[in-house]
């Protein structure tokens, strides 16, 4: 609905609508005919950061999110004031000297003379080698930058009009430049590129510099850090007699675990020569015993010897860690043991016994043997103690020797990475520029005209302004369009709507019969309409129907006339009462009315004498009132008479908001049914809304509301009862 509203909103003001556009792209088409043309030079760098192919060092490249970040920091660096600087300062001292500048000299240059213009030349010039920009608090400088300004070849100027722009996922940067001479725009791009190129590799090389200088001091730091813990472990090797701790620990354990096996072996050994030497001593008898033990006293003694000699070699070859040279004197004293153990048996070959002599041979081998296994597994334990004693020497020494060595390996790791990122830095410093020229710019051929685009844009945009225009006030305007949203906002039912009709004078017996447009007709048929709404809402026959309004001047008369005209169409005998005491417009177009003030106020009865469809009642005006005439039971009266007469009455009274409002109230006290007549095109104030309230309190006696006057007209038609009104009309009274 609202959508609607506004479109026919748009369709009141079309005229504007194409009046506006038109005009703002014929006044376009004239300023933007005199433009200069337009020249558009481009330029493209390379950056070395996105190709693969200048890495030196593979397995480098960088990531993607790195590289768009260092083409961002070089798209910036562009556009540095150092950077503008210099391509203001070449461009201005370009046109200083040349006899072809590039743009016609502005007024402040213009207005210099000679020496200024040498001395202006001169300070740009140094400006320019030593790369300063001007300080404006300084009133030559000022004056300076106002010369750039006046030429358009100060920063902002210069920066509003060159574009860069990475091509995405490539290694090159475009460069574009416009301006109204085709040289302008060449010698602005190479001049900003060779600048560019030059100032970023100045700052990348210094940059470049300092982080090796850097690099390099803390290489040697880490190297000097390297070679302290290095010494410091070989000190304390030195001083504690370690060469290798590892493996000392390592021959410590083997010779631990060779040592306890020799001792088990030894343990076993024992363990099974004495059950030998048991059960031999168990096949000998006591006098057996005694026997060998004399006849081997002799013998013992040597055994003995030799077997203190084996225990000492045998010491030996233990300590020495079972050394082969050891072991020779052990076999050599174990033949001589044994020669000397037959030595002993030989003895017994002429005594009773001497069926024994194996035995006895055997038993002291066996003896040998055990004393020999016991000897050993001593000899074992001492030096499985000293092993061990060795072994725990090693644990705190080990423990430092670690910590010396996590020492190390720290330094050792740190000082390879601040070398590799030496190594790193010094290949890229040898590296070649990282931006270079990959296409200079050069005089290109003007670019298409965009006169007709702007003339173009210029309609459209003072068109979509003229509708924002008027939007803002649909939306702020709280004026009633529509029967729709007049029914929406009063919530009471709209019966129908009239539209203005055009023409200066035509009676509605015209207008019924005829209806010379389409506007006229459109106006009959809703009125007819309304009729039959009207009709559907009155509860009798004889019905009594109030027509007011909010405020004055909506057309109640009007409708009035031309409601009272409809019900005469169908036979209905209609009784119009002019009952607006203030504005009695239908009286005064009636020639010798009846009034109702003779009816009122004199009691008098009411006949109908004429057969006219259509009678009138008018009123002789003044600051009158209905109650004023006669008492409510006589008016009550008064109606019921009349209803006897006529099909349908008709009274118009004054609008709710008329000075007089009881003039209204009273007549609708009399009333059947109620009609309001609104407007179209007004608002509804704070008045109307309490006037709504109190037709809102009348219940089912308010038929409902017109909405009148839809379309405006330059000048209303002028409907005159009495145009079409038989001779014979006239109503008396006795």
């Amino acid at each position: 609905m609202e959508l609607t509203n506004f479109l026919k909103k748009l369709k009141r003001y079309k005229g504007i609508l194409i009046f506006v556009p038109i005009l703002t792209g014929i006044i376009a088409f004239f300023i933007s005919r005199n433009l200069p043309d337009k020249y558009v030079s481009h330029a493209r760098l390379a950056s070395a950061m996105a190709d693969k192919s200048q890495q030196l060092v593979s397995g480098n490249a960088q990531e993607d999110s790195k590289i768009n970040l260092e083409f961002d920091n070089l798209l910036q660096t562009l556009t540095l004031n150092k950077i503008m600087d210099r391509v203001s300062y070449k461009l201005i001292l370009h046109d200083l000297d040349s006899t072809k500048p590039f743009r016609k000299p502005s007024a402040e240059l213009a207005a210099l003379s000679p020496q200024a213009k040498e001395e202006a030349r001169k300070t740009l010039t140094a400006y320019y080698n030593d790369r300063k920009s001007l300080n404006l608090a300084d009133p030559k400088e000022k004056a300076l930058s106002k010369l750039l300004k006046g030429a358009k070849y100060d920063y902002a100027s210069l920066k509003k009009t060159i574009t860069a722009s990475r091509m995405e996922g490539s290694q090159y940067i475009n460069l574009e430049y416009e301006s109204e001479n085709p040289q302008l725009s060449a010698f602005v791009l190479n001049t900003l590129s060779e600048e560019f190129i030059t100032y970023y590799t100045t700052v990348i090389d210094a940059n470049k510099n300092q982080s090796l200088r850097y690099l390099d001091s803390v290489l040697q730091q880490r190297q000097a850090s390297l070679a302290k813990e290095t010494e410091a472990l070989k000190q304390y090797k030195i001083a504690n007699g370690i060469l290798n701790i590892d493996d000392q620990a390592k021959t410590i354990y083997g010779e631990l675990a060779d040592l306890e096996t020799r001792r088990g072996t030894a343990e076993k050994d024992m363990v099974a020569y004495n059950m030998a030497l048991k059960n031999i001593d168990s096949r000998f008898s006591p006098e057996n015993r005694k026997y060998f033990e004399s006849a081997s006293a002799g013998h013992n003694s040597e055994i003995v010897a030799i077997k203190d000699q084996i225990k000492s070699a045998n010491d030996a070859y233990v300590a020495s860690g079972f050394n082969e040279k050891y072991k020779g004197q052990l076999d050599t004293l174990q033949s001589r043991l044994t020669t000397q153990i037959h030595a002993q048996s030989d003895n017994y070959a002429t005594n009773p016994t001497a069926a024994k002599e194996n035995l006895v041979t055997q038993k002291l081998n066996l003896e040998v043997s055990r004393d020999l296994a016991q000897h050993s597994v001593k000899t074992l334990d001492r030096e499985l103690g000293k092993l061990k004693g060795n072994l725990h020497r090693l644990v705190p020494n080990l423990a430092t020797i670690q910590s010396y060595q996590a020492k190390i390996e720290v330094a050792s790791k740190e000082y390879s990475d601040i070398l590799q990122k030496y190594n790193q830095a010094s290949l890229e410093a040898n590296n070649n520029a990282p931006v270079r020229i990959a296409e200079k710019a050069i005089a290109g051929d003007p670019v298409p005209s965009k006169k007709i685009i702007l003339v173009a844009l210029s309609s459209i945009a003072s068109f979509l302004l003229c509708v924002f225009a008027i939007f803002v006030m649909f939306y702020f305007d709280n004026t009633i369009e529509t029967s729709e949203q007049l029914q929406d906002l009063v919530d009471i039912q709209v019966l129908g709507s009239l539209n203005s009709l055009n023409g200066n004078s035509m009676s509605l017996h015209e207008l019924w019969e005829r209806a010379p447009d389409k506007n006229s007709q459109v106006f009959k048929n809703s009125l007819r309409s309304i009729r039959y709404e009207i009709e559907n809402k009155l509860q009798a026959e004889n019905s009594v129907i109030a027509i007011t309004s909010l405020d004055e001047g909506e057309g109640k008369t009007f409708f009035t006339e031309s409601l009272a005209y409809a019900f005469s169409r169908v036979n209905k005998k209609v009784l119009i009462i002019d009952g607006n005491f203030m504005h009695p417009d239908i009286s005064n177009t009636i020639k010798g009315p009846n009034y109702i003030e003779s009816f009122l106020l004199n009691n008098s009865e009411t006949k109908m004498v004429d057969n006219n469809l259509i009678t009138v009642i008018g009123n002789k005006g003044g600051d009158g009132s209905l109650l004023e005439l006669n008492s409510s039971e006589n008016i009550k009266e008064f109606f019921r008479a009349l209803k006897t007469i006529y099909d349908v009455i008709i009274i118009e009274s004054s609008a709710l908001d008329s000075m007089n409002k009881a003039n209204a109230k009273e007549w609708i006290t009399f009333a059947d049914k109620v009609v309001v007549v609104f407007e179209a095109g007004k608002k509804l104030n704070e008045h109307a809304a309490k006037h709504i309230h109190y037709l809102k309190q009348l219940g089912n006696k308010l038929a409902g509301m017109i909405f009148n006057k839809i379309a405006s007209a330059p000048s209303a038609p002028n409907f005159n009862l009495l145009l079409d009104k038989p001779k014979n009309e006239e109503a008396a009274v006795s």
